[in-house]
Parts: structure tokens; C-alpha cells; sequence
């Protein structure tokens, strides 16, 4: 029976990934939590997944064009439901609000596709070496005025945001470090070909005092200082902490985390692996504790549900819930947590469902559901059974029993389920999925 109990496989795929299709679950379930864990911060960290998982796409996307910002979209949005790592995903994702960076004023989609494969190759990595990637990175510089920033006029964009919002955080530097930092930044630009270069005529080469230290400092010795500060350690691994557990954690979670951080030479890859083999990760306090992201809640549906659905179909749903991939509302990212709900944005989650369940050839939407290959051919009769059934299908959703007893009333048929004509018991099938994609439980993680 469906309910509040952890489903720690569940979990376990809704945090490193977006949620567990069927086979997920039932692999997870053969395998044990453990191993299961194991297997996915090990695939996460492996290269090789990426060119699979280009390969499992291909018939989508051989003919999108890159320079099409939607077509950027699309592709990002079916490697999150084709990778067979989908940690690696979800950390490209995490590391896109973090060093959030927007089209509408980059205005070149092909960076930002650049900038994605980046955080995707370098995101298990060190951080200093992510840092100094991102801080050259033709989308970044764009983003915050690196073409700007020149010997003599300095542009503090940059040098102001890499402390406050990509490694210390507000509180652990001056507007003397914001000064002396955009001035070791100074000829870092980019050309257009998209390429870094370092305009040596536009470099400031004079002493400078940056966090206390002393020298003529050029921009990769900031990134030096910054990457191996204590408020970076710190303000890195509560990020990570709350983006994968929960919003509170404990000094004691993110001193351990921290010293990790440092042991391990800022390996991001080390300081994850620690997160999810924590007591925290699998505590009470971390189980539904997530509202899911708009990319949650929309691949999740898809994972969960065989059938065919068009990625331009999935567009909008990004947009109108508020997470329009590539376009973060500001250089602070997506805040999460309550901010994706709303009226409208709920609405569109509603209409979502809809959607899904109504696509049919020809919608725009996809070919839609293959309820045959989900649900129809499991001849379960017992009403309360099945809806069990299709709960742990969409994965392991663990609504009350007062829910659950709503959706049994639903599904009620006097004769038994099997008697129902197959066109009715599809029709009920597709209402008992919109019922659950509308429920509170399902739209956490």
C-alpha cells in the first residue's frame, strides 16, 4: 500500500536524477540502496557516458540547429531524460543556477550550448579548475562584461559577483577586494569566434592587495585565492548541501563537508559522493523536503510514463513554470523552493498533466502515452491494487491514505476492473495519472 513510509530508492533516484522510471525502481529494488547509490555517483563521474548518451538521442536531434537557442533547449531536455547517469545531468543543472548566465543578453546560442558542456565535463571535478573555465568561459564574459573590463576603467561585474554569488558568498570580502580583484581581471576578453583570449595591452600589471595577499595579481591567481578560501569550502558545500538534502543544514554537516573540500584539493566529485552516503541524505527531515524544479517535475512525468513525447512540447511547460532553461531570471539563478509555487506556475503543472495524458499523433505534444506497455496489460481487478500500482509506477509517489482513498473511489467499477471495456479502463487510467501529477505529494522531491 501506498504511503508516507521512504522509499529510499525513490528518493534516492528523485535526488540524483529526476525521478525513477519503472525499470529504475525495480533494478534499484534487485540491487539495494547501496550499490545502487554506488552505481550512480560512479556513472555520474564517468566521461564516457556523455558520447552514450549523444548516441541514445541522435534520431532526435541530427537535425537541430545549435545557433537555435530551442533547439539548445531541446537537446539539453532529452539528455535529461536519456542519460543513463542522471546525476551528470542534474549537476549541469546545479551548476546553470549557480553560475546562472542568460541568452537574452549573451545572444549567441551556440556559448551557451559551450558553456553547458562545460559544467557538464568539469562539474565532478576540481572547483578551482571549473573557476578559472567559467571565469574564461565567452558566455560568462559576455554575460558579466569581461569585454569591459580594461587597463585603466576597470568593470566590476565580474570581480564583485565571483566572491558574493560563485565562491565566498556576501560578508567575506570588501570593496577593496571588488576594486583589486576587477583590476586582475582587466584583458580578460573574448573575440568573436567565441574564444578567450588575454589582451595583454589591457591588462592592469601593477601590485595589488586582494584578501589580504599582496602581489601583481592577473585573474588566475584570484581564482587561486578564491578557490582555496574557508568561506568558499563552506558557502560551496552548503549549496550543494541544499540543493541535494535539505534547506537546514547543521554547522556539523557543512564543517564536514568543508574539510572534505580541502582534503580532496576542492574535488566537487568528492564533496557529492559525501553528500549522498551522509545520515542526513537518508534522514526524516531530507524525504519530500524538496519542492521539485519545473525540469523535475517535467522529466520525472516523462521518465515515469512510456510513450512519445515531443521535446518542442516541452518548451513552453519550462517557460510558463518558470524555469526557461538558458534564460535564469538574474545573475542569482533560479531561487527555488517556494518561488516555483504559484498560481500560475501550478496551473501550468496542472495543464501539464492534461497534456500528457490527452497527447495524441498529431497534438504537437507527441505521439502521447503507450498505456498498453504501463498499466493495461497488468490485469489487476482490485481497484485499490492498481491504484497502488500506478503510484509506485510514477515513481513511488507516497500520497496519504485519504488520497489514495479518493483515487480507489475513482477507479471503483462494480464488475471489477477487468470487466471494464478496455476503452473506459484507459480513460480512467489516464484521469488516475493527471489525479496524481495534481496531488501535493507529487510535487515534491
Amino acid at each position: 500500500m501506498a504511503d508516507l513510509e521512504m522509499d529510499l530508492i525513490a528518493h534516492l533516484y528523485r535526488r540524483a536524477g529526476f525521478g525513477p522510471s519503472r525499470q529504475d525502481l525495480a533494478a534499484g529494488r534487485s540491487a539495494g540502496y547501496e550499490a545502487t547509490r554506488d552505481a550512480l555517483l560512479a556513472s555520474a563521474q564517468d566521461p564516457s557516458v556523455d558520447q552514450k548518451t549523444e548516441d541514445l538521442i541522435e534520431p532526435y536531434t541530427r537535425d537541430f540547429d545549435f545557433s537555435s537557442i530551442d533547439d539548445v533547449r531541446s537537446w539539453w531536455y532529452l539528455r535529461m531524460v536519456y542519460c543513463p547517469a542522471p546525476l551528470r545531468e542534474k549537476m549541469t543543472l546545479f551548476w546553470h543556477g549557480h553560475f546562472a548566465t542568460a541568452v537574452s543578453k549573451v545572444e549567441n546560442a551556440d556559448w551557451m550550448y559551450q558553456q553547458n558542456q562545460l559544467f557538464r565535463k568539469k562539474g565532478f571535478g576540481s572547483f578551482r579548475d571549473l573557476l578559472l573555465a567559467v571565469s574564461q568561459d565567452p558566455a560568462m564574459l559576455i554575460w558579466l562584461d569581461g569585454n569591459s573590463n580594461k587597463k585603466g576603467r576597470p568593470n566590476e561585474n565580474y570581480a564583485r559577483e565571483v566572491m558574493e554569488l560563485f565562491t565566498m558568498g556576501i560578508g567575506n570580502y570588501t570593496e577593496q577586494d571588488v576594486r583589486e580583484g576587477a583590476r586582475a581581471f582587466t584583458g580578460w576578453f573574448v573575440d568573436g569566434s567565441g574564444s578567450f583570449y588575454f589582451n595583454v595591452a589591457q591588462h592592469d600589471n601593477g601590485v595589488k592587495t586582494f584578501l589580504g595577499q599582496t602581489s601583481k595579481f592577473n585573474g588566475t591567481d584570484i581564482v587561486d585565492i578564491l578557490a582555496m578560501q574557508p568561506a568558499t569550502a563552506r558557502f560551496i558545500s552548503r549549496k550543494l548541501f541544499t540543493f541535494f538534502v535539505h534547506d537546514n543544514p547543521t554547522d556539523a554537516d557543512i564543517d564536514a563537508l568543508a574539510k572534505v573540500y580541502f582534503a580532496n584539493n576542492t574535488d566537487i566529485g568528492a564533496v557529492v559522493t559525501a553528500i549522498f552516503k551522509s545520515p542526513a541524505f537518508i534522514s526524516k527531515a531530507a524525504y519530500l523536503a524538496k519542492i521539485k524544479s519545473p525540469a523535475e517535475f517535467i522529466v520525472g512525468a516523462i521518465k515515469a510514463l512510456p510513450g512519445q513525447f515531443a521535446p518542442v512540447g516541452m518548451l513552453p511547460a519550462f517557460r510558463l513554470m518558470g524555469q526557461d532553461l538558458f534564460e535564469p531570471p538574474n545573475v542569482k539563478g533560479w531561487p527555488g523552493g517556494l518561488d516555483w509555487v504559484s498560481t500560475i506556475t501550478m496551473l501550468t503543472r496542472m495543464n501539464f498533466g492534461n497534456s500528457m495524458i490527452s497527447a495524441r499523433p498529431g497534438s504537437g505534444f507527441g505521439n502521447g502515452l503507450d498505456l498498453n506497455t504501463f498499466s493495461l496489460h497488468a490485469a489487476i481487478d482490485d481497484p485499490g491494487a492498481y491504484v497502488d500500482y500506478v503510484l509506485d509506477a510514477m515513481g513511488s509517489v507516497p500520497v496519504t491514505a485519504d488520497t489514495r482513498q479518493q483515487m480507489i473511489a475513482y477507479m471503483e467499477a462494480p464488475a471489477g476492473l477487468n470487466r471494464l471495456p478496455r476503452q473506459q479502463l484507459d480513460m480512467k487510467t489516464r484521469g488516475l495519472i493527471h489525479l496524481i501529477m495534481s496531488t501535493a505529494e507529487y510535487q515534491m522531491a
